[in-house]
């Protein structure tokens, strides 16, 4: 485990697991325990930590297209889709006013995705999202606030 990373280290550990592993073997029950935890990452909206892990994202994508480009495509729209999910974090509270520098980062990042690229290896209203990040951001995260508020407005209800 690296201890560099304090989100999708998971990922990255059983990603490296499977690419060192000699035989693997498939069986039909889950044996996967999650612990829930009130200090996680997953837990405090958007930090630092979690677009560090988007770096994790990055790096098996490099390895992905080198090792298995059959897989790159699927991998290419994972790595947008946790993009697209950790600016959707940033929506929240107006965080990206909190964090500017990652937001930009990460706004430019979806804005460049390569859309027919990931059109057919993920969900069609996240693709459509996406679309909407990368042509009218403005008006998107507008919405997107909107909608996150009266979420929590019915929540309160």
């Amino acid at each position: 485990f690296s201890e560099e990373y304090h989100t999708f280290e998971d990922r990255l550990f059983i990603f490296d697991a499977i690419r060192n592993a000699n035989k693997i073997l498939i069986i039909p029950d889950a044996f996967y325990y999650y612990c829930m935890n009130d200090d996680s990452v997953s837990h405090i909206g958007f930090s630092p930590v979690r677009s560090k892990g988007l770096e994790i994202m990055d790096i098996m994508y490099e390895h992905i297209k080198k090792e298995y480009p059959q897989l790159e495509p699927y991998s290419y729209a994972d790595v947008i889709r946790m993009k697209y999910v950790v600016l959707g974090t940033l929506y929240e509270d107006a965080q990206w006013k909190k964090f500017p520098k990652e937001y930009k980062k990460i706004k430019s990042e979806i804005q460049k995705a390569e859309l027919n690229k990931i059109k057919n290896y993920i969900q069609k209203t996240t693709y459509y999202q996406i679309v909407a990040i990368k042509y009218i951001e403005p008006v998107y995260r507008l919405i997107k606030q909107w909608y996150i508020g009266r979420q929590k407005r019915k929540s309160v209800v």
